[in-house]
Formats: structure tokens, sequence, C-alpha cells
């Protein structure tokens, strides 16, 4: 798991990366203590989980979190000293996925966390996903097919690696691209095509490219449905 968090204090920030860092399925947590530059990272990285914790004035929450939702889908709770409730409802009415006391318990954020990360990754925390003839090891982040070791570049594996855990459900190019190059990448969408090409003649020594579809004008989908076309 990679996480962010965007946090004024040092003390705090060192205290929600210690906590994530124990995630059984092994974590790596980067934090920064400015707002901007933390949305600038936000964006331009690959992150699984983001936390915000809010000590600037309403409005620049706000617009962390209306810039963050516009360009991608990562996972965010929201940390606050705001006891106002219609405060807290307008940071998950626009995008915030928790909304939280500042001072909340280690046991409760951890659960929260991971509760959001189960929800929106399928078979998060599971470090090995098997399939018929295909096995991937999420922590050594390797391909076997009839267990026989598969030679895949980074970036490529990756995108398999996101479709997987997202599985029956369609991923726009736009949205695989973001994940896997980065907002600020310097290629272009179309290389995304180009690898779920590459990506397809590797599965389909075993008969499991069927499985990896192209939807028209929607985007691309991991499936264990057999007889696909």
């Amino acid at each position: 798991m990679k996480l962010l968090v965007v946090d004024k204090s040092e003390e705090q920030s060192g205290r929600l990366c210690g906590l994530f860092e124990n995630f059984e399925g092994g974590a790596q947590c980067s934090s920064v203590d400015n707002i901007d530059r933390g949305l600038d990272n936000a964006i331009a990285n690959k992150y699984d989980l983001i936390i915000l914790g809010i000590t600037e004035i309403k409005s620049v929450a706000k617009n962390f979190i209306t810039k963050l939702r516009q360009e991608c889908g990562t996972p965010l709770i929201v940390l606050t000293r705001d006891k106002d409730v219609a405060t807290r409802v307008e940071y998950l009415n626009i995008g915030a996925d928790s909304c939280m006391n500042y001072d909340v318990s280690d046991e409760e954020l951890y659960a929260v966390g991971v509760a959001i990360l189960r929800r929106l990754y399928k078979d998060f925390g599971v470090n090995i996903y098997k399939f018929k003839s295909l096995q991937v090891n999420f922590f050594e982040k390797t391909v076997k097919i009839d267990e026989e070791n598969i030679s895949i570049v980074a970036k490529m594996y990756e995108l398999f690696e996101y479709l997987i855990r997202n599985k029956e459900i369609i991923l726009s190019k736009n949205a695989l691209f973001n994940r896997v190059w980065g907002f600020e990448s310097e290629t272009t969408f179309s290389v995304v095509e180009v690898y779920i090409s590459k990506l397809r003649k590797i599965l389909e020594r075993s008969g499991l490219a069927g499985q990896l579809l192209t939807i028209k004008n929607a985007g691309y989908c991991w499936t264990e449905k057999d007889n696909q076309q």
C-alpha cells in the first residue's frame, strides 16, 4: 500500500505513517507539510490512500478535495478539528470518503482506512491472486502462468495489478493512465492501448486473453467470468 499524509504537524504525520506502515500487506508512507504541495503530489503520483489533516481555513480544504476529485479517485480521509456538522457533510459531498475528528484513535482510523480500501479494491490485503493457470504475487510483483515466471516490465505489471484488484469493474483509459503513468507523465494516453495489447499477447499463451475485456467507448475490465468474446 502507498499512503500520502498531508499535515502541517510533523508529530501527527509521524503518528499516521507509523500506524499504517504496520499494515500486514506492507506499506510505504510519504508525508507533506504543505497543502498545495500535497495536492500536487497526490495528483502526480499513485497512492492507495490519502489522509488530509486540516488545520487550514475551510476554503483551502475544499479546494484540495475538489481538485483531487477532478483528477483522480484515490480514497481520501479528512481529519478535522471543525465541529460543525454541515462542514463535515460538505467535505463528504465534494469527495472525501470519510471525515473524522483530528484526534481520532489509532484503532478507529486504521479500521476506517482498511475498510475503505477493502471496499474500493477487491481482495485488498491479499498478497497472492490465483485464477486458473495465472498467479500474481502482489508483494513480490511477479506473474506466473502455468507455474512459469513471466517477464513483465514494471508499468505493465502495475497496469495488470490495478485491473485485477478492480476485477469486474470497467476502468477508463484515463483512469488507467493516471494510475500507472501519472498525471504529469510526458507520454500519451495511447500507451494504455499499447500495453493492453502486449498484456493480451502474454495471456494468450494459456487462453486467458479473453478475460481482459475491451469495452467500446468505456475502457477495460479484468473478468473471471467464462465464455468472454
